[in-house]
């Protein structure tokens, strides 16, 4: 008994180093403001009405799937049902999702799949004759998870998902002055997981994950040449991009109660480790771009604290990130003043640091036959930019900043045969970025993708909020 006491210790303690080396909760990087809905929410969620809180408060739904470990923590099985619907402002996109899935609990076995058919409509690009609104896209989303209880304190898990993508939100508005922008690819991720219960309480949880990226952009532009009335002259253009990425990272959480008030304290830190070996040449930069990496970090605090029928959260979270993309020479390559740039040199050098600060709160009251939930979160995005252009000697620097707010609410009715909640979301600080010139862009990142872009000038912005609805029901088994 002793023996495997000590090899479950090891066993944490060589997960617990090997998520603070290389940590897993996926960190978006954003550098436009965009308005952009909650593409892959598809996975069933209790709280999603108090402001968005995931580290500080538990979600008996959405846990074990973003931690599979945490399922031994599941005491039923379940079936589910999460349609949702999402529209932003000005007719810039909106979608209309259908998941379903189902969790089974055992000992010491647990797991659960999630499936989402979505259908999506994007908005056109500035200047398109033939508006992609009026057409539609659809996207297959799939998450399993698998979780196995080692002892009473230890359990372990794994996740994989699959999107099979025809279209992700935004991408249409960062090709400007096209006809229609066709997508086609798909993200694959894994992850491994792990939950140690000390009691009291007290627990620590740890996620790695790993993601892949791969999506082809073919995007087309109609010519028209009427210099000559009577025969015109009609030239279909087109170009395609390749956007790829990679990450490995991790994440760590531990918790605690404080005091004898039925407060918990919530402690964390993540990092993620990004590289780009493919970025698609978007118009607002009006540079091509080749590879790229970048290094995100999050530390979080939260507390949270229930006492009847009431449960109140908080959480901040700080998000320092750096992130280099360049362009590389195809050829040997003078500078303005003669400088000879070798085949394969760094032509132009983008470096972001951003300083991002999150903070939400929420609270929930529920009696055993309905509950209400309202929430708010704020999200501040800071940039500098620095470029190097190594072709014509110059340097140039831009900083940005913008806020974002979410306001969230909920309603909930128990039954003794199901559980039914609506959630509903208003999201505001976004829109469609632009330069301030005669041209607008806009451009989408997800928690499942990136969108680094290195804006040709000061950005301007057209507000558009986010409208989203969510209504969840579990059928217990």
């Amino acid at each position: 008994m002793k023996k495997n006491h000590c090899i479950y210790h090891a066993l944490f303690l060589s997960i617990l180093l090997l998520a603070l080396s290389g940590n897993a909760q996926i960190i978006s990087i954003k550098s436009l403001p965009v308005a952009t809905g909650n593409q892959f929410a598809y996975l069933p969620t209790e709280n999603n009405g108090m402001g968005g809180l995931s580290f500080s408060i538990s979600d008996k739904w959405l846990d074990p799937f973003i931690n599979p470990a945490k399922g031994v923590k599941t005491k039923s099985s379940w079936l589910y049902t999460a349609p949702y619907f999402y529209r932003i402002q000005n007719n810039m996109g909106r979608a209309r999702s259908l998941p379903v899935g189902m969790y089974f609990s055992g000992d010491p076995t647990f797991g659960g799949i999630a499936i989402s058919m979505q259908n999506f409509d994007p908005q056109s690009s500035p200047g398109s004759s033939d508006r992609l609104s009026d057409r539609s896209a659809n996207n297959i989303m799939i998450t399993g998870v698998l979780g196995y209880k080692i002892n009473k304190k230890l359990s372990i898990g794994a996740g994989v998902s699959y999107a099979d993508l025809e279209a992700m939100d935004g991408v249409q508005m960062l090709y400007a002055w096209n006809d229609r922008v066709e997508q086609e690819g798909n993200i694959k991720s894994g992850r491994l997981a792990a939950l140690y219960q000390a009691g009291q309480g007290r627990e620590a949880e740890f996620i790695l994950v790993h993601q892949r990226t791969d999506m082809t952009h073919e995007i087309y532009r109609r010519i028209w040449w009427d210099w000559m009335p009577i025969l015109p002259t009609e030239i279909d253009e087109k170009r395609t991009e390749l956007d790829r990425h990679r990450l490995w990272g991790g994440s760590f959480i531990y918790r605690t109660p404080i005091g004898s008030r039925n407060w918990t304290l919530s402690l964390g830190a993540a990092y993620n480790r990004k590289t780009h070996p493919k970025i698609p040449n978007y118009d607002i930069m009006r540079i091509p771009r080749d590879p790229g990496y970048s290094n995100a970090f999050q530390m979080i605090l939260g507390l949270s604290k229930t006492k009847g029928p009431v449960t109140f959260g908080c959480e901040i979270v700080t998000e320092p990130i750096s992130s280099k993309t360049w362009t590389e020479a195809i050829m040997d390559t003078q500078s303005v003043n003669g400088h000879t740039i070798m085949e394969g040199g760094r032509t132009i050098v983008n470096t972001f640091k951003f300083k991002n600060l999150w903070y939400r709160m929420g609270l929930k009251r529920n009696n055993d036959k309905w509950g209400f939930q309202l929430g708010m979160q704020w999200r501040n995005i800071n940039y500098k930019l620095n470029q190097i252009d190594h072709i014509n000697e110059t340097e140039r620097d831009q900083k940005e900043s913008w806020l974002e707010w979410s306001f969230t609410w909920g309603l909930s009715l128990k039954y003794p045969e199901f559980d039914i909640v609506y959630h509903g979301q208003l999201m505001t600080g976004g829109g469609l970025p632009g330069i301030n010139n005669n041209w607008q862009f806009g451009a989408s990142a997800t928690l499942s993708n990136d969108f680094i872009v290195a804006p040709a000038g000061a950005m301007s912005l057209q507000d558009a909020n986010v409208m989203t609805h969510r209504i969840t029901c579990v059928i217990p088994l």
